[in-house]
């Protein structure tokens, strides 16, 4: 016996709960009175539009995830949330389910139970404001959040993930809005990332799967981006993501890292023995390689000393003579002097120096070569 559509309408008018549908598209096309009260609207005003369209306030982003997701799998979906009615916040039991035309899904029927004062009003009090303050925190920290499950295959290793949440921070770092991603397969969001060298769905598959929580840097070839990233599972077959970009960070200690080696292979192609001094202490705090062939010292034993650890033969009047020389004129320029080598020889050698002003302080260069 077919069931009439006038029956049904008088069904889920007089239903205790909230409920409405929405077809494959997303589009409302039925709400009860229940479900008018609970969302502060009027089913005129939602019929054949998407959430999206009329920016209600009564819908979070978990809704928005839950329909996309059921009308993606069909799996129903349960939980506790949250309905911001213009009168107050409502604590809802929601649960959303699938219906079928023709044996394929043609949208979802949504029941939205109000339990907010169906135990004690102090507890659920404390829920609404525990819940409130999760969502602030995590709006308000300046990393990227997410909250996702994992897709396994028949075998259950992981093949995706899905978002389920996302924060403000997480849009602005990746350039990807909510509804960009919410109720979504990565796979889907980011094409290409099943085959990034990153290897993501396998990182947080082991953490969705196996626990615990992990902290790395990872370069993504397919974003071309550098993250810092913190992950952990809240609860099985699920993962946190929480993140920033650090790419201009990661390229500029890339920089000065290869600053530094074409700094040290030019003073180490130099002819002359090359050392760094600090002005303050004459502790010397770079050397190269040649410094061996002048002095007779590696560049080991040289760094971390300075003259009159080293005994090279220099006394105390002459280096101050030369301090205050380089301070007045910031330069010394071939300048002959006797020096004692590791072994004791005294050698003459030629003796130039600049002054340059490091973030550490006032720093002297010498380039010393012997006369031959």
């Amino acid at each position: 016996m077919q069931t009439s559509v006038p029956l049904l309408q008088a069904i889920a008018d007089r239903c205790r709960d909230g409920v409405y549908a929405k077809d494959e598209s997303g589009r409302f096309i039925f709400m009860n009175p229940v479900a008018e009260r609970m969302m502060g609207v009027t089913a005129g005003d939602v019929l054949g539009k998407t959430s999206s369209d009329l920016d209600l306030p009564g819908f979070t982003k978990s809704f928005s995830a839950a329909e996309k997701h059921v009308i993606e799998t069909g799996e129903v979906m349960h939980g506790i949330t949250t309905i911001k009615n213009p009168d107050k916040d409502l604590l809802i039991e929601q649960r959303v389910s699938p219906y079928l035309s023709d044996g394929k899904i043609a949208g979802i029927i949504v029941n939205l139970c109000d339990i907010t004062y169906t135990a004690d009003s102090l507890s659920h009090s404390k829920m609404l404001e525990s819940e409130a303050k999760y969502r602030d925190v995590f709006e308000g920290i300046p990393l990227g959040y997410g909250l996702c499950r994992i897709v396994l295959d028949e075998n259950d290793e992981p093949v995706d993930y899905i978002f389920l949440e996302v924060n403000g921070a997480f849009e602005t770092v990746t350039g990807l809005t909510a509804a960009d991603v919410i109720g979504r397969p990565v796979t889907k969001v980011v094409p290409g990332i099943e085959n990034s060298e990153a290897d993501w769905i396998s990182k947080y598959g082991d953490i969705a799967l196996n626990g615990g929580s992990h902290q790395f840097e990872q370069y993504d070839d397919v974003m071309d981006t550098c993250y810092r990233v913190y992950s952990y599972r809240p609860t099985p077959k699920h993962f946190v993501m929480l993140f920033d970009d650090i790419t201009k960070l990661h390229r500029k200690e890339r920089e000065l890292e290869e600053s530094e080696e074409k700094l040290s292979n030019m003073r180490n192609a130099s002819p002359d023995a090359v050392l760094m001094a600090r002005m303050s202490d004459g502790v010397f705090v770079e050397a190269n390689e040649k410094v061996f062939s002048v002095f007779g010292y590696s560049p080991s034993e040289v760094i971390g000393k300075n003259s009159s650890d080293l005994d090279l033969g220099v006394s105390l009047e002459e280096r101050s003579r030369l301090s205050k020389l380089m301070l007045e004129k910031g330069a010394i320029e071939g300048l002959h002097i006797s020096i004692k080598t590791k072994t004791g020889e005294l050698v003459e050698v030629e003796h130039s120096a600049r002054l340059i002003d490091t973030k550490s302080g006032l720093h002297s260069i010498s380039f010393t070569r012997r006369k031959d």
